[in-house]
């Protein structure tokens, strides 16, 4: 049997591959859910995290760390990138989840 149009989209498995994620769910009760075949589910997610693990790092600038008159009383972490992407955390944040945006930006 072939897979239906919409889930045959690499983004379409991705995009299931991380909903599975936040769901809680054991794999094989989310594909019933989802209508997916199980074997399918596993080996779309098998080729997403190969693809994943051996796609080129970007090059990155180097992070710059420059405190400015204006930001001084901001009690935060601000991250500028190159395509003008912004992220603010506050100063609290914990190593932890501090590692994982540093991690999700390419940064380490």
């Amino acid at each position: 049997m072939t897979e239906p149009v919409a889930t045959s989209n690499p983004s379409r498995w991705q995009l299931l591959s991380n909903e599975w994620e936040k769901s809680d769910l054991p794999q094989k009760i989310f594909c019933q859910q989802k209508g997916i075949a199980y074997k399918t589910f596993l080996r779309r997610r098998s080729q997403l995290n190969k693809a994943n693990s051996t796609r080129p790092k970007t090059s990155l600038a180097k992070l710059q760390i420059t405190p400015t008159p204006q930001r001084l009383d901001a009690h935060g972490i601000h991250i500028s990138c190159r395509n003008g992407t912004q992220l603010m955390l506050p100063l609290s944040v914990s190593k932890t989840d501090l590692e994982w945006f540093l991690i999700k930006l390419g940064v380490c």
